[in-house]
């Protein structure tokens, strides 16, 4: 392993357990926060049925977006990181990339027409 690589344990360990401390830890900051009565709202966080408060920690606010997008990164490094190595495995990538951007934006633009047509 050259200076510049990093394990997959470290990134995993270090890197993504980080970010998700984080994120879980201002997600939690920011919903006590925008209730109102910070005391109040902790005491009925935890209290029976109350999974919608705690949906609302985990879907978080908009401003913190890029918390979950750096985690993801991080967990698909490994795999960019093989497919990166070999030129074969990279073209093929790349083309395999191509045709399910085209199928999905295809798929995609059909469903929104069919859905125009159907409403009218």
């Amino acid at each position: 392993m050259s200076k510049n690589e990093i394990s997959t344990k470290v990134i995993f360990s270090k890197y993504v357990l980080r970010i998700v401390t984080a994120f879980a830890a201002w997600s939690f900051i920011y919903y006590l926060v925008s209730k109102g009565e910070i005391a109040e709202q902790f005491v009925g966080l935890f209290s029976p049925g109350r999974v919608g408060r705690l949906a609302g920690i985990i879907t978080s606010y908009y401003h913190l977006w890029f918390l979950p997008m750096i985690a993801g990164i991080y967990i698909c490094l490994p795999i960019i990181k093989k497919i990166s190595e070999d030129d074969k495995i990279s073209n093929y990538f790349l083309i395999i990339s191509f045709v399910f951007l085209l199928i999905l934006s295809y798929i995609i633009f059909y469903l929104i027409n069919l859905y125009y047509i159907i409403i009218n």
